[in-house]
């Protein structure tokens, strides 16, 4: 039984099938266990490593008392979709997971505030949501800290008008490192209400500014 004055728990690398958390923790590292479940409820974290169990669920809890997630480490486990709570996070790893979909609710990633960022490895991988008012694709990660790096399945990024940072080059750059017809937008949803008109045609990004051709980037789904 832990005590229930505990502030930081580190019980990784062991073979630990459940946990049973004092509501005093701020800080749990359970990474590499066998865990199936975990219940954080009532828990102000703002230090959760829970890495390579078998987890094909996690509800992640807002933190009341903090400004930030210093560290979120959610890579290798079970479950297929996973939505960040509103907060921002300074140090983030999503590996080796099974999910298809990633969704992040606040102001995740900008230029300036330092954050490690890695999303590699998720061979299930289809779309991000980055959609939330403020978060930036940077995609350098000698500056920026970001690195979304082979994920084959990778398809679709939605995020806010303007928030890449030269467009052309990222965008590029990612299509090298996942998917050949990854794209961004900041429309979210293929399913508009009311009535709606559809029109096909290939659009394409004239990034030397010569006249549109075959060498020019397409863009899918625009």
């Amino acid at each position: 039984i832990l005590p229930q004055s505990l502030s930081f728990l580190n019980c990784s690398y062991n073979n630990l099938t459940s946990l049973v958390l004092p509501t005093s923790l701020h800080g749990l590292r359970c990474s590499y266990n066998q865990l199936t479940q975990l219940d954080l409820t009532g828990l102000d974290l703002t230090d959760l490593w829970v890495g390579y169990n078998q987890l094909t669920n996690l509800v992640i809890p807002t933190p009341s008392s903090y400004s930030q997630f210093y560290f979120l480490e959610i890579s290798g486990n079970l479950y297929t979709s996973l939505t960040i709570p509103e907060i921002p996070i300074k140090i983030f790893f999503c590996n080796e997971t099974q999910l298809t979909s990633l969704k992040f609710t606040y102001p995740t990633y900008n230029a300036n505030n330092g954050l490690t960022f890695e999303i590699i490895n998720n061979p299930n991988l289809q779309s991000i949501f980055m959609k939330n008012g403020d978060t930036y694709i940077c995609y350098d990660p000698e500056t920026c800290g970001a690195l979304i790096y082979n994920n084959p399945s990778l398809e679709f990024i939605c995020l806010d008008d303007a928030k890449v940072t030269n467009f052309p080059t990222v965008l590029q750059a990612l299509r090298n490192d996942n998917n050949p017809n990854l794209y961004f937008a900041s429309y979210c949803s293929f399913t508009p209400g009311g009535n709606f008109n559809t029109t096909v045609g290939n659009i394409r990004f004239d990034i030397e500014n010569n006249g549109c051709d075959l060498n020019d980037l397409t863009i899918p789904n625009f």
